[in-house]
């Protein structure tokens, strides 16, 4: 399976190599301004600087520029998409767009996150009117090499960028928290980084597969009178729960603007 990749930015070469060396495919991706071409080509990856090439010369293509670059990329590589599987993940930018843009392609969109570099990635998908089942399996074969991939309405994936897209980030705050306050504490930067980032491994495999709720597992934690109990009253007086909420709903809130701005 030869997969072309148009852009070579951080998400766009992230999925190259895990394609690459995770799910075994051939993997073509544009780096029009060649920042990137020795060390894509280290990695086992093709690199080209014609984007319709890269569409008419792979069974599938994978748009990973901005939103705002998605209406000049489109108008570029329209004559190359008939018949292809075309495979965006420009946040916000919806199927219609895209298909109006390219009306004989199977178009499907795609909301993945940052972690799928190491592997761990969680992404969604929609279908576009001319994709058809096969090409829903294509799709999560792609994307389940580097982790997890499900599918939802279009009207949903604007709530998926606000939780699993830039998920990754919130999680990364709250560690970071955690951290400094543990070197203060006495522990080295290091150590505590290594324990605060396996205990969000942890938190997160329990989640998965222990089959409770975030609900029954804080109770696993929280003994009645004990230490967890105490820090949990500081982040309930500190509102965390809707504080976190509401930075989901303002992530999604962009998503769906940024949709309409293109």
């Amino acid at each position: 399976m030869r997969v072309g990749i148009i852009g070579s930015g951080r998400m766009g070469s992230a999925l190259a190599t895990a394609l690459r060396e995770k799910g075994g495919f051939d993997v073509t991706v544009t780096d029009k301004e060649g920042h990137k071409t020795e060390l894509l080509r280290s990695r086992g990856i093709a690199v080209s600087t014609n984007n319709s090439e890269c569409v008419s010369q792979n069974d599938v293509a994978i748009l990973a520029v901005k939103p705002a670059d998605i209406n000049s990329l489109l108008d570029e590589i329209s004559g190359a998409s008939e018949g292809k599987l075309i495979i965006s993940i420009a946040a916000g930018i919806k199927l219609k767009l895209l298909q109006s843009k390219m009306p004989r392609a199977k178009i499907v969109r795609v909301m993945p996150n940052t972690p799928l570099m190491v592997g761990a990635g969680a992404a969604a998908y929609s279908l576009g009117k001319k994709a058809k089942e096969e090409d829903a399996k294509l799709v999560e074969q792609i994307f389940s090499s580097a982790g997890i991939c499900l599918p939802v309405d279009e009207k949903l994936l604007d709530a998926v960028t606000g939780l699993s897209g830039c998920g990754p980030a919130f999680f990364y705050l709250f560690v970071d928290g955690m951290v400094e306050q543990a070197v203060e504490l006495g522990l080295d930067r290091a150590t505590a980084l290594k324990l605060a980032a396996q205990t969000a491994i942890g938190a997160g495999k329990m989640l998965l597969e222990a089959e409770l709720s975030p609900q029954d597992l804080i109770k696993m934690v929280a003994s009645p009178g004990g230490a967890t109990e105490e820090g949990l009253k500081v982040l309930d007086k500190k509102n965390l729960k809707k504080t976190i909420a509401k930075a989901v709903k303002a992530a999604a809130k962009k998503s769906k603007q940024l949709g309409k701005t293109n």
